[in-house]
């Protein structure tokens, strides 16, 4: 699958193996920003997610069959 190129955006994270709905993704999902914060690597995800704690929402952009949607996550 080919998604179009975000301006601004390098790379963004691909979510490929997730329990469907579970947090509102789906299998291919684009992440492009968490929190408003872009993301240029799969480890700058990781990196603000452990800046969470269980409980906290945090707000993901992503491409979603080429259009850009806004999904709440509330973190486990």
């Amino acid at each position: 699958t080919t998604y179009p190129r975000i301006p601004g955006h390098e790379f963004s994270a691909e979510i490929v193996e997730i329990p469907e709905n579970k947090y509102g993704l789906k299998v291919g999902d684009i992440i492009i920003s968490i929190d408003g914060i872009d993301l240029e690597k799969v480890t700058d995800l990781r990196r603000y997610i452990y800046t969470k704690e269980p409980g906290d929402e945090v707000s993901l952009i992503v491409n979603r069959d080429n259009k850009i949607e806004n999904i709440k996550v509330k973190l486990e």
